[in-house]
């Protein structure tokens, strides 16, 4: 014989029945699990944000160091630091663009998940950054060769065509 499901039943129906009432589900409590596994799973994402956060302030740190380290000439700059530097940022990214994904649907739905500027923002600076060293590297090659301009002309002429 397979056991029966029990549908919930209303907490008053429950009371008249006594003692027999506890093995039947109430609909109140049952009402609010769905709401509860949002609340949590938004929690979650909560962590999941400030986690991704300490990740990017290590990484971003961690580089930003090394520049202010070769700016002063305490070391001199590696490509192979760089490389290691892209592959953490775009590491970092690759996840960060998901859980930017899970932020927005959270927020659809009409939660408000903590630090989600904050991290939209890292997003959007490392989206800025030339993560491609192979590429910056034929960029420097070409510059030095003739070819192209400098960064700082093109930073102009990009500020004078924006003023037109």
């Amino acid at each position: 014989m397979s056991p029966t499901v029990v549908s919930p039943m209303p907490d008053a129906v429950r009371q008249i029945l006594g003692p027999l009432g506890a093995l039947f589900p109430s609909q109140h409590v049952e009402a609010w699990k769905p709401a509860h596994a949002e609340a949590m799973a938004c929690r979650d994402l909560d962590e999941a944000v400030a986690n991704c956060l300490a990740f990017y302030t290590l990484i971003h740190g961690a580089n930003q160091r090394w520049a202010d380290a070769i700016d002063s000439g305490a070391t001199s700059f590696s490509w192979s630091a760089a490389e290691q530097f892209a592959a953490a940022y775009r590491w970092w990214h690759q996840g960060a663009t998901l859980l930017e994904q899970a932020i927005a649907e959270s927020e659809r739905r009409g939660f408000e998940v903590e630090h989600a500027q904050e991290f939209r923002d890292a997003i959007r600076e490392v989206s800025l950054l030339p993560l491609d060293v192979d590429r910056v590297k034929s960029s420097i090659a070409a510059l030095k060769n003739g070819k192209g301009i400098p960064f700082e002309q093109a930073m102009d002429e990009l500020q004078d065509h924006l003023h037109d």
